[in-house]
């Protein structure tokens, strides 16, 4: 409660929630994180664990998992890395870009050490892979209409010491439990590390 909303706000915003995201080869809807009033004391803690107003789509979960994955350096997110003719001739490459800093390097380290620390005790151990250092973070995302089953959400990278990868996973209605996002984590790397 001492940060308040302004700044967790400027925080989201780093990591450019209420900004477009620049992308060559996607187009992203924008993350939201709300402003509220001083007094607005329960929406602003809240708000502090990503619920009460935060909206967050897959790509800008996985953009924060790489940034922090990349001691605080935010790259363009893209799916494509490049494009070539059916005879193997490259018409474009999509290099990689940075946008920016947006954390330092220490207190990307530190929230590394504590995302790897969900996988080995705490409630990502279900996506851990043998051989691969998996570092996560779990979470539970509100539906906005009724008493909804709640969203499951699992996001991280991975290896712990040299990341390749960087991931977001969302189960619709996956509940409180993150194991159905866990275990899907842990079939997507052991599919993208061949174990």
């Amino acid at each position: 409660m001492d940060l308040g909303n302004d700044t967790l706000r400027a925080t989201a915003e780093k990591f450019l929630f209420n900004k477009d995201i620049p992308s060559r080869t996607l187009t992203i809807d924008n993350s939201k994180f709300p402003t509220y009033k001083k007094e607005e004391i329960g929406n602003i803690a809240q708000s502090g664990i990503g619920q009460s107003g935060v909206l967050a789509s897959p790509i800008e979960m996985a953009l924060v998992a790489s940034t922090i994955a990349n001691n605080g350096v935010m790259m363009e997110p893209n799916i494509v890395k490049q494009i070539t003719t059916t005879k193997g001739d490259v018409v474009k490459n999509y290099e990689p870009k940075e946008i920016g800093t947006v954390t330092s390097a220490e207190n990307a380290q530190i929230l590394k050490k504590y995302m790897r620390s969900v996988v080995t005790k705490g409630t990502g151990k279900d996506s851990e892979v043998n051989g691969v250092q998996i570092s996560g973070k779990t979470g539970t995302a509100d539906q906005d209409t009724g008493n909804k089953i709640p969203h499951s959400w699992y996001i991280g990278f991975a290896p712990y010491e040299k990341p390749k990868i960087a991931f977001a996973i969302i189960v619709e209605e996956g509940g409180n439990d993150s194991y159905n996002a866990t275990d899907m984590a842990r079939d997507i790397m052991k599919n993208y590390f061949g174990k």
